[in-house]
């Protein structure tokens, strides 16, 4: 599990007022059955022992958990959206890129993790990977949000084998059916072609072999929500 804001307890009252927020924190469930399984929290401490990011901040911007994914190579990827404060602005904090994370060791217990993160540069458009991802032959697929505005959603796909290294310098984007996948480089002033009108601020995606077709799973609204589910026979749409 990996969550973003998290509030972790200072006393055993485990009550907010006595509670300290770290940006982020991951979780390893053991079992499927909730009524069963067990959960063990991780974040880290500072020197003082007070309880800290598991992803630690960098200088002024600090990490939210996107998607990941574990690769049949061997590491499991995460996706980090970078977010920085922007005061009296909106909600007074905006995204500003991504970052992923190459853990080697996902079978150890996440205290034991050596996180290895590497940030990717800034694009020159808004999208950015990545609210979910999937495998895609020898390719990880990732939907990237537009963060102004309604979250639009466009795809990104890295080989496997970079991204396994922490490469992600050989990220290609979808255009349109005419140019398909090609570098940022050669996307021009228009940016990628977004597949889906909205994406949702989080969401799934995954092949379902039974109805043969990609399905997106995502939430519309904030706070008490709608549950949307798309699909399409293609990753690059038509979406439902």
């Amino acid at each position: 599990w990996l969550f973003g804001d998290t509030f972790v307890a200072n006393s055993e009252a485990h009550v907010r007022s006595e509670s300290e927020m770290v940006r982020n924190s991951v979780a390893i469930q053991q079992g499927s059955d909730p009524r069963s399984a067990t959960i063990a929290f991780s974040w880290r401490k500072d020197a003082d022992g007070s309880p800290a990011s598991y992803f630690p901040e960098n200088g002024k911007h600090w990490y939210w958990p996107g998607h990941a994914i574990r690769l049949a190579e061997g590491p499991l990827v995460i996706f980090l959206y970078v977010v920085t404060e922007t005061p009296g602005k909106d909600l007074g904090f905006a995204s500003t890129g991504y970052a992923i994370v190459v853990i080697d060791n996902p079978d150890s217990p996440a205290a034991n993790w050596q996180p290895r993160i590497v940030e990717a540069a800034a694009s020159a458009f808004d999208a950015i990977p990545s609210t979910s991802v999937v495998r895609d032959g020898d390719y990880v697929v990732a939907l990237a949000i537009r963060h102004n505005g309604a979250h639009a959603g466009a795809l990104v796909r890295y080989p496997a084998a970079s991204l396994a290294k922490g490469d992600v310098s050989q990220a290609e984007w979808w255009a349109d059916d005419g140019r398909g996948w090609v570098p940022e480089a050669r996307l021009g002033a228009g940016g990628p072609a977004f597949v889906m009108d909205d994406a949702g601020a989080e969401s799934s995606l995954h092949w379902d072999s039974r109805t043969k077709s990609y399905i997106h799973v995502a939430s519309y609204g904030f706070g008490a929500s709608t549950i949307g589910i798309r699909t399409a026979k293609v990753l690059t749409g038509p979406w439902s």
